[in-house]
């Protein structure tokens, strides 16, 4: 019989082709036996993290009123895993994970490591149809479009003006690029911008729009061939006295240290629970305004799904 949710499904395979695979899915809720989530590529994922981006999920579906339970996966990969590597976990994370996959009790979404394509290549091998108009690669902009959104709302609550406020975003993918974008568009001055690779800093505001295509073009390693602003650690941008820190990067990444060191007025994460157990009440202790990651990321749900 399926577990009655909330319930975490473990799968791990010791010999044979699949040895090594391990992953997991976190239910949280169910409508109508149906739950939805990120699964993502990741070197490791504890079950409390997992359970709580599965409750994140559902919340952002009740915020949405969209008839759907909440769930989250991952497959354990090594790091910067190849594409056939990818393929190669998603095949075995099917089969493992089949009847709850074709029975529709968990529908993934592409998350850290993954593209849309992907998820449409797993249903596939589990028989499962993908309405055409779903998973249209276009999540993350709409996640960055929201979390921009959420950023005015949240800069006017706190008395600053966008067109006078300075923002760090912490990745620069497709949900932080967007966010960057929408930001830049909307006269908040983008004064840093990071990767695992470094940062790239300049207080006169970065050209958002030339920073786009050469990230595109580069991946992370942008940061290191951009010329026309000055090179700063990724740590030391987090720590940048700026009025809006967005961090669009790994979820679960900010810790209790990080966020006591965070020199920023507003935060809004593009990134899918990015505070560590206590990191809110961290934040809005020391007067950090914080909007919650199911409210800010919510538009890479609702966008594909319009």
């Amino acid at each position: 019989m399926y577990p009655v949710p909330p319930c975490t499904l473990h799968f791990v395979a010791q010999g044979g082709e699949g040895a090594g695979f391990e992953a997991s899915i976190s239910i949280d809720s169910a409508v109508s036996g149906r739950s939805s989530g990120g699964l993502s590529l990741v070197g490791s994922c504890d079950g409390a993290f997992l359970e709580r981006a599965a409750r994140s999920r559902t919340l952002s579906h009740g915020l949405l009123g969209m008839a759907l339970g909440g769930a989250a996966a991952f497959i354990k990969a090594p790091p910067r895993a190849t594409p056939s590597q990818a393929r190669q976990l998603l095949g075995a994370f099917g089969q493992a994970a089949g009847p709850v996959l074709s029975g529709g009790r968990f529908g993934p979404t592409a998350e850290i490591g993954l593209e849309d394509g992907d998820i449409r290549w797993l249903l596939s091998t589990q028989g499962v149809s993908v309405p055409r108009r779903a998973l249209r690669d276009e999540s993350g902009a709409f996640a960055g479009l929201t979390v921009a959104l959420s950023a005015v709302s949240a800069l006017h609550a706190a008395g600053i003006r966008p067109s006078k406020a300075t923002a760090a975003i912490e990745g620069f993918g497709k949900v932080g690029g967007a966010a960057a974008l929408e930001l830049h568009e909307r006269g908040v001055k983008v004064v840093a911008v990071s990767t695992n690779e470094g940062a790239l800093f300049d207080a006169d505001g970065l050209d958002v729009p030339a920073l786009l295509p050469l990230s595109h073009d580069l991946g992370v390693s942008f940061v290191r061939k951009y010329t026309e602003a000055d090179r700063i650690a990724a740590a030391e941008a987090r720590s940048l006295s700026v009025d809006l820190f967005c961090p669009c990067a790994l979820p679960g990444g900010i810790d209790l240290a990080t966020a006591a060191r965070l020199r920023c007025r507003v935060l809004i994460p593009g990134a899918r629970v990015p505070l560590k157990p206590g990191g809110e009440g961290m934040l809005t202790g020391r007067g950090v305004l914080y909007v919650p990651d199911f409210v800010a990321t919510c538009g890479g749900i609702l966008g594909p799904a319009l």
